[in-house]
């Protein structure tokens, strides 16, 4: 299967399969592997993915460390997503130490995405 042959979008496939059960049995401990697997090649939205499982607690341990590496690197490569989350995690100190100018950075990235969310809380944390 081309999930295991390296190709990180089958992987990132793969893990969507999974994790939605769409005509197999739903894994999300598999489907965490994969996107992992695809994260670790590059692949920004298995990156958000992986890093909202890990964030929540999504039947795999919460490690909210983890989640916010991942997060970085796809906020990094661009991912407004993964932006708004990062800079979320960094305002309240939600598993990370808490860091308002890096919050204020990163919610600005995803304003300038076009991200409401993201406009709305660089507004606030601008106002405090």
């Amino acid at each position: 299967m081309a999930a295991d042959n390296d190709d990180e979008d089958s992987m990132f496939n793969y893990a969507i399969l999974l994790y939605k059960g769409d005509g197999i049995p739903v894994d999300k401990q598999e489907a965490a592997k994969f996107y992992k697997m695809a994260a670790d090649k590059g692949h920004k939205n298995a990156m958000f993915n992986y890093s909202k499982m890990l964030e929540k607690g999504d039947e795999i341990p919460v490690n909210k460390q983890e989640a916010a590496k991942y997060y970085k690197i796809a906020a990094d490569n661009g991912d407004e997503d993964s932006m708004f989350n990062y800079a979320k995690m960094l305002e309240k100190g939600d598993g990370i130490p808490v860091n308002k100018q890096e919050a204020a950075k990163y919610y600005k990235m995803a304003a300038d995405k076009k991200n409401a969310e993201s406009m709305y809380n660089y507004a606030v944390l601008l106002d405090k």
